[in-house]
C-alpha cells in the first residue's frame, strides 16, 4: 500500500499535477479540480488562517475555508475510503535503497549520475511533442537541464526565458548563457511588469486561493511565449531537495523545528500569526500533519508539504504544459539514496554538471557568489574575501527577484490605492487583533517614530482580502 500510494504521488500529482489535485467540500460532499469549483459559502478556518499567516501557504490537506480538504483523486464522484488520507500516507521513502550505491566511488557515482540524467532527459525530450521552453537561472537546477536537452537535441531547439532585475543573478547569468550557446531567449526585466488587480485575482484563481499574490511570477508573459512556439515548460522542480539543499547542518535538529524556521515566510515580526492572532503553529500542529508520513525528516517535510502546497499551486497552473525531469522515480531513487556526504551542500550535482557539461561551469552561479561551478576551495575564499572588502560579494540586490511591496506602492499610485483599500476592507472582517492590526499598518507607512518594512506581512493580508472577495464573488 505504501509503494502504491507513493507511484500515486509521483504518478498523478509530479507528472501531471496541472490536472490531479482535487478539492473535496465534506459540507456539501462535492469534489472538484480547483477550490473555487467546490466553495459553498465556507467559513474561514482558523488553523488554515494560523498557517497562511506563518509559512505564506497551508500545508497538508488543509485550506483557508473549514470543511474544504484537498485530496488526490475522485472515482465516479465517490469517497473512496480513506481517500483523504491518502495525501499524508504516499512514500517516496520506498524508493531509498541504502545499498544501491555501496562499494561505489565519488568518480563512478558523477558518471553513473550523468548517464541516467542524460537517459532520462532524452527519454522525456523524445516522448514529449512540444518544443522545449526552458526558464534559466543562475542556479544548478536550471543548468543541469540545459545540459541533458543539449545531450539530445540541438540549441536551435530550445527557448529560454529570464526574468528579474538587471544586474542579478539570474537575469544576467540566463543572459549570457544564452548568448554565448545561441540559444533563442527572452527576457524581462521585472520593472516592466505591470501588477494588476486583474492579473492578483486571476494568480489567486490559478494557485487555488493558497499563497499571497505579489510574488508571482510572470504568468501571462510565459504563457505567450510558450503557445507561440506550442512548447512545454521544463523545469527543475524538486532537484533541490533531492540534490540535498534542505539537509540541516546537524542531524541533531529536529527536522519539524527546522521546517518551521526555514518555511516561515515574513521576517519583520517573529511571528504574523502569534501578532494578529495570538497563537502560531507548533510542533504538535505540524506532528498530527505529518502523523502518517513513515519517516519525518527534511527531505519528506520539504517534498510532500513545501513542495506540493507551496511550489506545486505558484509554479504548475492548469493551463501549461510542463515537463518535470527530477520527478523521475529513477532519478528521485538515485539521489535519495546517495551517502549523505555526497548530497550536502548538493556537492554530487555540482560534480556532475561539472563532468558532463564542461561548457556550462563557467558562468555564475548563485550557489556560489556569482563564481562559476570550478571555483572553491582555498581560490574561492580568497576571491569571496576581496569581494567583500569591496562590497560586491553577493549582495542582497544580486538575489532580487521581485519588488518588494513597500516599493511597488512608491511606484506606481494605483498599487498604493489597491493596499490601502483592501487593508480598511480586511479590518472591517475583525480577525485580528485591532491594535497589532493598525501598529504594523503604521509601522509599514512610517507613521510615528519607527519605520519597518513589513512588506511580506501587508502582502498576505491584502492578499487574504482579494482571497475572501474572489471566494465570495463566486459562490
Amino acid at each position: 500500500m505504501q509503494l502504491q500510494a507513493s507511484m500515486l504521488f509521483m504518478d498523478k500529482y509530479l507528472k501531471t499535477p496541472s490536472h490531479d489535485r482535487f478539492f473535496f467540500n465534506k459540507k456539501t460532499n462535492v469534489y472538484g479540480g480547483s477550490l473555487l469549483e467546490v466553495y459553498d459559502k465556507n467559513p474561514l478556518s482558523k488553523e488554515g488562517l494560523k498557517w497562511f499567516l506563518e509559512l505564506g501557504y497551508i500545508p497538508s490537506h488543509l485550506t483557508l475555508f473549514e470543511d474544504i480538504e484537498i485530496t488526490t483523486e475522485f472515482h465516479s464522484r465517490k469517497l473512496v475510503d480513506n481517500e483523504l488520507k491518502l495525501l499524508n500516507t504516499f512514500n517516496i521513502e520506498d524508493l531509498v535503497d541504502t545499498n544501491l550505491h555501496k562499494g561505489k566511488t565519488k568518480n563512478q557515482l558523477i558518471t553513473e549520475g550523468g548517464a541516467l540524467f542524460n537517459h532520462v532527459i532524452d527519454k522525456l525530450y523524445s516522448e514529449k511533442n512540444k518544443n522545449v521552453v526552458l526558464p534559466i537561472t543562475s542556479g544548478l537546477d536550471s543548468r543541469m537541464l540545459l545540459g541533458g536537452l543539449l545531450e539530445c537535441t540541438e540549441a536551435k531547439n530550445i527557448t529560454a526565458l529570464t526574468w528579474g532585475f538587471p544586474g542579478s543573478y539570474d537575469y544576467e547569468t540566463g543572459i549570457k548563457i544564452s548568448k554565448k550557446l545561441r540559444i533563442k531567449h527572452h527576457a524581462l526585466n521585472i520593472d516592466n511588469y505591470k501588477i494588476t488587480e486583474k492579473r492578483l485575482m486571476q494568480f489567486a484563481d490559478a494557485s487555488d486561493c493558497s499563497v499571497p499574490l505579489f510574488d508571482h511570477w510572470p504568468k501571462d508573459w510565459v504563457k505567450k511565449i510558450t503557445e507561440d512556439v506550442d512548447g512545454a515548460l521544463w523545469m527543475g522542480l524538486l532537484g533541490g531537495t533531492l540534490s540535498g539543499s534542505n539537509l540541516p547542518h546537524s542531524f541533531v535538529d529536529n527536522p519539524l523545528v527546522g521546517f518551521l524556521k526555514s518555511n516561515q515566510r515574513i521576517n519583520s515580526v517573529v511571528s504574523l500569526s502569534s501578532a494578529l492572532l495570538d497563537e502560531r503553529p507548533t510542533i504538535h500542529d505540524l506532528k498530527k500533519l505529518t502523523s502518517n508520513f513513515k519517516s519525518v525528516n527534511s527531505d519528506t517535510l520539504d517534498i510532500y508539504l513545501h513542495h506540493h502546497h507551496l511550489i506545486a499551486p505558484t509554479k504548475i497552473h492548469r493551463d501549461l504544459s510542463y515537463v518535470l525531469p527530477f520527478t523521475d522515480p529513477k532519478l528521485i531513487q538515485f539521489f535519495l539514496s546517495l551517502p549523505l556526504e555526497f548530497r550536502t551542500n548538493r556537492g554530487l550535482l555540482r560534480d556532475m554538471i561539472i563532468k558532463h557539461y564542461p561548457y556550462l561551469v563557467k558562468f555564475p552561479s548563485n550557489r556560489n557568489g556569482g563564481l562559476g561551478l570550478d571555483v572553491y576551495g582555498k581560490k574561492r575564499a580568497l576571491i569571496k574575501r576581496y569581494k567583500q572588502f569591496f562590497g560586491t560579494w553577493d549582495a542582497p540586490s544580486m538575489r532580487r527577484k521581485y519588488l518588494s511591496l513597500k516599493k511597488l506602492i512608491h511606484q506606481d499610485p494605483q498599487i498604493a490605492v489597491l493596499v490601502n483599500e483592501k487593508l480598511e476592507q480586511i479590518e472591517k472582517r475583525n480577525l485580528f487583533k485591532p491594535e497589532a492590526f493598525q501598529i504594523l499598518q503604521q509601522e509599514f507607512k512610517g507613521i510615528g517614530t519607527r519605520t519597518i518594512d513589513h512588506s511580506r506581512a501587508v502582502d498576505a493580508l491584502v492578499s487574504l482580502e482579494m482571497i475572501l472577495e474572489l471566494v465570495e464573488n463566486k459562490s
